[in-house]
């Protein structure tokens, strides 16, 4: 059916990140042929930052595109209870060695700090779809939701679930960590749409979802849904009259 959509002019972030060789070093064994670990610092991690995150983003749509055909979730979507954000969905990161720019990349969703091996909640209730290595993700849990939706908890330092297991919200599924491309303990936290990555912010929204997904769960058609936000938007003050 028909969707009432606005395009923004958002300005995302962009940060540099230089590389040492102490981390190269670590992210070294996430490409798993002997052979690609061969070369210039600079060789492996682009292997590492362009080959193996196509081939890991490849595995995420694949699994995110086969769905339970009813919704498993209810209500707004948790962020990881007492968490900080670090970085925002579609960040731009340049990323240098030896001050020399070598890749880029877009972070694909919310970088969300506590304490290290903190517990990480589900963020709403679901279905395990994926458990295991994940390349650049690490350790890492999918999460599906049903009709079309998953989040993805990457890094984690443990994994307390498997595939198939029913979840429910803020329910432990494991710890934060550093697996994977990662230079710190955090959680990387993404939400996928039938295998495309989302911002995950707006999941967090009740109201959101009341206005954006509610209606069309319950078959309104996009000119109702933008007539009814219409209604409920807060109308502008009459212009005073002029003074003779």
């Amino acid at each position: 059916m028909p969707l009432v959509y606005e395009l923004k002019n958002v300005k995302y972030k962009k940060s540099t990140i230089p590389l040492s060789d102490g981390f190269l070093q670590k992210i070294t064994p996430l490409l798993s042929d002997a052979s690609a670990r061969q070369g210039t610092p600079k060789e492996i991690f682009v292997r590492i930052n362009k080959g193996l995150r196509k081939e890991n983003e490849g595995k995420i749509a694949a699994i995110t595109s086969k769905s339970t055909p009813s919704i498993l979730w209810k209500g707004a979507f948790s962020q990881l209870s007492n968490s900080k954000v670090e970085a925002n969905f579609a960040d731009e990161r340049t990323y240098t060695y030896n001050n020399e720019t070598i890749d880029t990349a877009y972070h694909l969703g919310y970088d969300l700090s506590v304490t290290k091996h903190y517990p990480v909640e589900a963020a709403n209730s679901g279905t395990v779809a994926f458990a295991g290595d994940l390349g650049i993700y690490g350790n890492a849990v999918i999460l599906d939701h049903g009709l079309g939706l998953f989040t993805l908890y990457g890094h984690l330092s443990s994994i307390d679930v498997k595939v198939g297991d029913p979840i429910k919200q803020r329910q432990i599924i494991g710890k934060t960590g550093e697996t994977g491309l990662a230079a710190g303990d955090h959680l990387h936290y993404g939400v996928y749409l039938n295998g495309v990555a989302i911002l995950p912010v707006e999941w967090w929204d009740q109201k959101w979802i009341n206005d954006n997904i509610e209606p069309k769960l319950e078959g309104k058609s996009g000119e109702a849904i933008a007539e009814s936000q219409q209604s409920k938007a807060p109308r502008k003050s009459a212009h005073k009259r002029r003074r003779r």
